[in-house]
């Protein structure tokens, strides 16, 4: 629902006329209504100070269009922020609106807030704590934060391997301890708790380094000198997720791209991918090490006597029946990757670092993360996070094929749309396979299923866009050039391809044109084509990355 001046206006005509109203935050301070002018759209009120004196003033239209272009459902908000500018009626101001039947009053940290919830409307004229509805409503704090992170959800539930790019300092890394502290079990003695927790159970963070470059430094080895297996931290965590399969696990690697990804990550890269459901519904991998017994050294063998090592090492006394089925499982099948673990990489893009091969993109879902917003930072909303253990089982028992959501989504627009995406990439290195589809319509799935009533198969595919078709474009002028009478132009079907002041046709605003035609204007794929179209022409080359 989207507020109106209208509504603001109808909502505060409920109130009673020349009646003191305490202020939120308290005090000897008081707010008064006068009248509500619908003819010049502006509500009189008064404010009454301490010693009794009053000062007039009014809630105009300026006023009331930012309030409405600024206040969301269900989202916590600081008239301070917003009326910034106002005077010392500000706090009136809030006093009028936390009185009327929809406004609820909250503390973010130290912090005063006010939150719509106009499914929830209290008793008129008394300001009614959120905290007392927002069990029934599954908010935190006054927000409905989920949406905020919902592409983030939605990504790991479509595939556990996603890439957070931007500048440095924007929480990519914070984001990752949030998701574990949202999603963890354990127990606290005050909830409130999780969110201090810097190290939950089900968090690992391990900082790449720019020395490596083969995968010892992430699944180990076996030394033939000792005669064992030398572990990382890596390959303990996952082993430890193993043991909870019901609680999804977080690695997060910080400044993934520090070393080159291909050469320190190949054995996940390969796992992740041969991801699929056995005859009895087990979640199966090829393994990043090999079955436990089959170390030998110098046609030694030792194999049993490295397994119970390497096994004594992982999982510690086998006291329980899960215990030694897993023991089992890693002698005879190795160490695969278990259904809740969840890896992402952090990304910065700069001198120092290695861009990604379409190898890696081709296995990730990437996300930007470049909006910095102080105005949230200030007030705190910037930390706000939604408990999301009612939703673990969306992360560790998510579909692998098409197959298993093509009765949930529109299989066939999504194809027309791809169908269309590889006309435009033909004879480029720019092509979609068959794991682009089918992560297509695991995500578009996965939205239903996080959005609920109101998913959108268009937003979907916007959000799906700039994740796994953008991040794959990068090229100079000559790469990404289209002639006029391409034959590729007439087989889309798209007309006036490039909009007022760009100077010609590239690969980049023919993708535009799908989207519209697919998706519709505006989207943010279409703004992001844009920023690129601008980069290429200003410096002869553009990366979806840079």
């Amino acid at each position: 629902m989207k507020l109106t001046i209208e509504h603001i206006l109808n909502l505060i005509e409920q109130l009673p006329t020349n009646v003191t109203l305490d202020y939120v935050s308290g005090g000897d301070s008081k707010a008064k209504l006068i009248s509500v002018d619908r003819n010049s759209i502006k509500v009189d009120i008064v404010r009454v100070n301490a010693d009794g004196s009053e000062k007039n003033a009014s809630m105009t239209t300026d006023i009331l269009n930012a309030l409405v272009l600024n206040i969301r459902e269900n989202e916590p908000f600081k008239f301070d922020n917003i009326l910034n500018g106002s005077g010392n009626v500000r706090s009136t101001m809030e006093a009028i609106f936390a009185h009327t039947a929809e406004f609820y009053f909250c503390r973010i940290g130290r912090v005063k807030h006010l939150i719509w919830v106009p499914s929830k409307p209290h008793e008129i004229g008394k300001i009614i704590d959120y905290s007392t509805i927002k069990k029934d409503i599954e908010l935190q704090c006054g927000a409905t934060v989920i949406e905020n992170y919902r592409k983030y959800l939605t990504a790991l539930r479509t595939k556990p391997f996603i890439l957070l790019a931007g500048i440095s300092g924007t929480g990519k890394s914070r984001i990752v301890r949030k998701l574990a502290q949202a999603t963890t079990t354990q127990k606290y003695e005050n909830e409130d708790d999780r969110w201090k927790d810097n190290r939950p159970e089900n968090f690992e963070l391990i900082q790449v380094r720019p020395n490596w470059h083969n995968s010892m430094d992430v699944v180990g080895f076996f030394s033939n000198i000792s005669k064992k297996y030398e572990f990382t931290t890596f390959v303990e965590f996952i082993a430890k997720a193993w043991l909870h399969k019901e609680v999804p696990y977080f690695l997060c690697l910080d400044e993934m791209n520090l070393a080159p990804v291909e050469e320190y990550f190949a054995e996940f890269l390969s796992a992740i991918e041969s991801r699929s459901t056995d005859k009895d519904g087990n979640y199966i991998t090829d393994p990043i090490i090999k079955p436990f017994l089959d170390f030998d050294s110098d046609g030694e063998n030792i194999g049993a006597k490295v397994s119970d090592q390497m096994i004594a090492k992982l999982i510690g006394s086998l006291d329980t029946e899960e215990k030694r089925k897993l023991a089992e499982h890693f002698r005879k099948k190795g160490l695969t990757l278990p259904p809740n673990l969840m890896v992402i990489g952090t990304v910065n893009m700069d001198e120092t670092t290695f861009t990604f091969s379409r190898k890696v993109l081709d296995r990730a879902m990437s996300l930007e993360m470049n909006v910095v917003d102080y105005d949230k930072f200030l007030s705190g909303e910037s930390e706000l996070f939604p408990l999301l253990t009612d939703k673990n089982e969306l992360f560790v028992k998510r579909p692998q094929q098409a197959s298993e959501v093509k009765d949930k989504v529109d299989g066939k627009g999504i194809m027309d749309y791809l169908k269309d995406v590889n006309t435009l990439f033909e004879g480029t290195p720019f092509m979609l396979g068959y794991r682009a589809a089918n992560e297509a319509m695991l995500y578009v799935a996965a939205s239903r299923d996080f959005v609920g009533d109101g998913f959108s198969m268009e937003n979907a595919l916007d959000e799906f866009t700039l994740m796994k078709i953008l991040s794959r474009i990068e090229g100079d002028d000559s790469r990404l050039a289209i002639d006029d009478d391409d034959p590729r132009i007439e087989a889309l079907g798209v007309d006036n391809i490039a909009d007022n002041g760009e100077d010609g046709i590239n690969l980049l605003n023919c993708l535009r044109a799908i989207v519209r035609k697919h998706i519709g204007a505006d989207t943010e794929t279409e703004k992001k084509i844009n920023t690129m179209y601008r980069t290429l022409r200003r410096e002869h080359f553009v990366s979806y990355w840079a």
